[in-house]
This record gives C-alpha cells, structure tokens and sequence, in this order.
C-alpha cells in the first residue's frame, strides 16, 4: 500500500478533564437551592423545607465525620448503604424533632440510640431506627438533592 492510499492517523486523543473536587459541604448548598426552587413552586411547605435540611445536613455530617468522604465525586453507593444503615439501626426513633439534634455529633447520635435501647424495658421495642417510610421520606430528599447538584458539577 502507497503512503499516498493509507489513512491518516486519527488525532491525537486529548488526556480525561481531571475531576474538579467538590466539597461535601456544597451538598448542603445544593439542597438549599432544591428547598428554594421547591417552596417558589409551592411544592413544599415549610415541615418540608425543614425536613430536607436536616437530612442533607445529616448526610454531609454522616459522609465526613462516619466515612471520611470530603469530595462529593468520591460518594459512592456503598458510602450511602452505610446512612442507611445509620437511619435504619443506629439513629434513635425520635431524631429530628428536637433542634439540639442538629447540634450532635454521629458518634454522639449512635451513643443517644444506643442509651435509649439500653435502657428500654423487656418486651419494649427497640427505640434505634427510624421507620421505613421516613427513611424513604429521606432517601427521596437526599436524591431529590443529589440529582439536581450531581448534573452541576
């Protein structure tokens, strides 16, 4: 074959972008820009506003304190199967409903749960983990937020 009849080389492939960090913390900007959206179209009032805070700010605080994850390009599924667990199991029943929640660390979160079950009579259920559908309820937010910050990074 002829120089003259060979195909020319393809370009040369450019190197992959490198990721630009995102801060775990910006998930809880991103959500105050869904709650924001969200209650401008009368989509949710504000026990729903509230709601999804807490739960974007106990995810970032989960993420960083529980797993270690800084970056939000390091989440992976795994990270989020081990909240689950946390809300499922560890957290006690009533979270949320008192603001110094807010103020407590995961470790201090697991020992309230743990306290709590100690301490519970024979025969009485367990007072860790939220129930299924408010789990779902925080899942839901949590991608509601995740979707949305994911597409602008």
């Amino acid at each position: 074959m002829d120089r003259e009849d060979r195909r020319p080389d393809p370009p040369p492939a450019e190197p992959a972008p490198t990721p630009q960090i995102v801060p775990m913390a910006e998930f809880s900007k991103f959500a105050e820009n869904v709650i924001k959206l969200n209650a401008k179209n009368g989509q949710w009032d504000q026990k729903t506003q509230r709601q999804a805070r807490s739960v974007a700010n106990l995810f970032v605080k989960f993420m960083i304190e529980d797993q270690q994850v800084d970056d939000l390009n390091l989440l992976r599924q795994a990270h989020v199967g081990k909240f689950v667990d946390l809300l499922v199991f560890e957290i006690y029943k009533h979270y949320g409903k008192s603001v110094r929640d807010e103020h407590l660390t995961i470790a201090q979160l697991r020992e309230k749960g743990h306290e709590l079950d100690k301490n519970k009579k024979e025969g009485e259920k367990s007072k860790c983990g939220l129930s299924s559908g408010t789990v779902n309820r925080h899942l839901t937010f949590a991608g509601q937020i995740y979707t949305p910050a994911r597409a602008a990074w």
